[in-house]
């Protein structure tokens, strides 16, 4: 037992405290953070002040409505009045809902603009033109005839804009959203209706849904966790457990191929450097899990959401994850110790490869129906029990039965317990084996070697 802990230092020493595993999985990880809070002031949508002339051809009455309303405090820097107002009015409920940041990301600035709108002829209408190349003119609109009746054809509902080079997308916009808003609510009030009413009957209402709990308590239900929440703490148990087996199978093969290994077994048996290798790479992913694995609950709890993963969810991510560490890594210090170089690993390797990634493609329809017929198929079928279970108890659909939960447990850490044992029988004759790699069968030989 004293010869385990010297292989495992040394497999932790050379690969964790390298530069790359400490940039990769530590470094980045604490710079991920920060970069969270400030990329959206980076990425927030900032343009120069909007200034000059919009000529709008083709009705009076649509001229004035848009210089009305570009005009108003709402469309400004204003706005923020009418707003406050409309809350004071919203029960607390929805008060709540409304300010939520999940639902209700930060609005972008507003825009700032010095916009004067006047009337055209249609006869002038190459001369404008000219000024907007020359900018002279912001842009001009040219109103098809028929716009402003109450059902136009598909040909009149139509607004020609040309706009002046260099003019930004957000410019645009707002100069198309002017347009539009004018041209419906001129089209409305000739009508005989009034659009205000209108606009208010048609505004829709906000939805929280909430789920009951059996315990008699209320939980906010978010849609967006439900579906990425899952796939999160997957992906976490996959990039942790894949990382350092994949470390553990390319130290094998490289310790076997420079002679190294020969030199271990001089001094230990096969079955402590196996030991020792594989404890040692899961303190590297423990690591790597830790790490990312914080990162996300700083995040959450940044964005004061922590509430959505409870703490029996990270018991069950350490024991799915330690499920999964071990199946892995017997598969990759099997494959390690029975080849001499990578490229014969790949071909023993890929057949498992093509069973693991099923759950990244399953993901979806397991995390939507967690109590399923394929999910709780996929949850006892080994080595996809620990992935196919964490996207199944993080999944805010309905609970999982306790007794599936349990019985996953047990039935997984036997497989580990048959999945080692057979890694030891193979690693104790491919460690002392040189040449062509074995084939499957072989494999099967070696396991039943005595």
């Amino acid at each position: 037992m004293n010869r385990i802990w010297p292989i495992t230092w040394r497999e932790f020493k050379y690969t964790a405290l390298t530069k790359a595993f400490i940039i990769g999985s530590i470094i980045v990880p604490i710079f991920m953070f920060p970069l969270m809070i400030v990329l959206p002031i980076l990425f927030a949508p900032t343009s120069e002040p909007l200034r000059g002339t919009l000529v709008v051809i083709g009705s009076q009455d649509v001229t004035l409505q848009a210089e009305r309303l570009a005009n108003e405090e709402e469309r400004g820097a204003g706005g923020s009045q009418a707003m406050d107002a409309a809350m004071d009015q919203m029960p607390d409920a929805l008060r709540q809902a409304a300010a939520d940041p999940m639902l209700n990301p930060p609005a972008a600035p507003p825009l700032e603009y010095e916009l004067l709108i006047e009337h055209g002829q249609r006869a002038a209408l190459d001369g404008y033109k000219q000024q907007v190349r020359d900018q002279e003119l912001v842009a001009v609109a040219v109103l098809h005839e028929g716009i402003l009746d109450a059902e136009p054809s598909a040909g009149s509902n139509t607004i020609e804009l040309f706009v002046r080079p260099g003019l930004s997308p957000r410019h645009l916009s707002f100069v198309d959203d002017l347009l539009t808003d004018a041209v419906v609510e001129v089209r409305v009030r000739n009508a005989g209706i009034d659009y205000s009413t209108m606009r208010t009957m048609m505004r829709p209402p906000s939805s929280v849904t909430k789920r009951i709990q059996e315990d008699g308590g209320e939980a906010r239900e978010y849609e967006w966790a439900k579906r990425l929440i899952p796939i999160a703490f997957m992906i976490l148990v996959w990039i942790a457990t894949f990382t350092s087996g994949n470390y553990l199978l390319t130290t094998t093969i490289e310790e076997k191929s420079s002679k190294v290994m020969e030199v271990l077994l001089s001094a230990a048996s096969p079955m402590e450097i196996m030991s020792g290798k594989i404890i040692g790479q899961a303190m590297v992913s423990l690591i790597t899990l830790c790490m990312y694995g914080g990162l996300g609950i700083i995040a959450l709890i940044a964005l004061s959401q922590a509430d959505l993963i409870p703490p029996m969810m990270i018991v069950y991510l350490l024991l799915f994850f330690v499920m999964a560490y071990f199946m892995i890594a017997s598969i990759m210090a099997s494959v390690g110790s029975a080849v001499s170089d990578l490229h014969d690993a790949q071909s023993l390797i890929g057949p498992a490869m093509i069973v693991l990634i099923l759950p990244l493609f399953l993901w979806v329809p397991i995390s939507e129906s967690p109590n399923g017929t394929l999910a709780v198929v996929t949850s006892f079928i080994p080595p996809l029990t620990p992935f196919v279970m964490i996207l199944r108890v993080t999944a805010s659909g309905d609970p999982i039965p306790f007794w599936q939960i349990g019985a996953a447990l047990v039935e997984g850490y036997l497989a580990v317990l048959a999945m080692m044992w057979m890694c030891a029988r193979i690693f104790r004759v491919g460690v002392l084996m040189q040449g062509k790699a074995p084939s499957p069968l072989e494999l099967v030989k070696w396991i039943r070697f005595r």
